[in-house]
């Protein structure tokens, strides 16, 4: 009895069924709870915009472009960086992410033309052409974004550990392209600036012009900074708009 009682002590370890970590709860934990939060504030301000002018085309596109940063940002607490998972995201959770940057992308652009459309007929046709290829330059790099997670998925579906999340040869294949797309709206959106004479897009424009770089940071910076970040975008465009409320 001795004897089998030391066998089975040996062999026990080895018939041990590994336990399976439980999959991470994404309610209520501190770090995803900033995510919903902002997600909520973004997608607050699409819906205010969308209730309060919907019959402008301008108003309409601004809306959807401020959705889908809060769809965006709903994605993050399925992050590995947010969950503190040992594997990368899914790659049907990346991808989803990477189409709601683009479309965001392309509406707050779609925006900016629908405004410049409205202005003057002397620069119509060239501010619709620098639109347009903002666009353009905003698809390819979306479906860059697309290739690079097919090709590389375990690379695409982590970040690079630091302040900045995006690798070296990130920054190589989709800085000239998003970079190239984001000059060519600035230019066209600074002559649409200067002929536009509507108060309420022009402030609308300078606003969301101070805040495009910490809503574009939110691109790249570490993960959990993402919520400081793109909050600050938030609140410069809304301390812009503020003025012409108050006026």
């Amino acid at each position: 009895m001795l004897i089998a009682d030391l066998i089975w002590v040996t062999i026990a370890p080895a018939r041990t069924v590994p336990r399976v970590a439980p999959p991470p709860d994404l309610s209520m934990s501190a770090d995803s709870s900033a995510f919903w939060v902002l997600a909520l504030l973004a997608s607050g301000i699409g819906f205010i915009f969308l209730w309060t002018d919907w019959r402008s085309p301008p108003s309409r596109a601004l809306a959807m472009c401020f959705i889908l940063i809060g769809g965006r940002v709903a994605m993050a607490p399925f992050d590995a960086a947010v969950t503190g998972a040992a594997q990368p995201a899914d790659w049907w959770v990346v991808a989803t992410t990477l189409l709601i940057e683009m479309f965001a992308i392309l509406y707050g652009i779609e925006w900016t033309r629908r405004v410049g459309v409205a202005s003057s007929a002397r620069m119509r046709r060239t501010i619709n052409a620098l639109f347009r290829i903002s666009q353009l330059l905003a698809l390819i790099y979306g479906l860059l974004s697309l290739g690079y997670l097919a090709i590389a998925p375990e690379l695409a579906s982590s970040d690079a550990p630091g302040t900045f999340r995006v690798r070296g040869i990130e920054w190589a294949i989709f800085a000239p392209v998003l970079g190239s797309s984001i000059l060519v709206a600035a230019i066209a959106t600074l002559m649409v600036r200067f002929m536009r004479r509507d108060k309420s897009e022009s402030v609308r424009l300078d606003a969301l012009a101070v805040a495009t770089p910490f809503l574009l940071g939110g691109l790249v910076v570490e993960t959990r900074l993402v919520p400081i970040v793109v909050t600050i975008g938030l609140l410069v465009f809304l301390s812009g708009i503020s003025g012409l409320i108050l006026n």
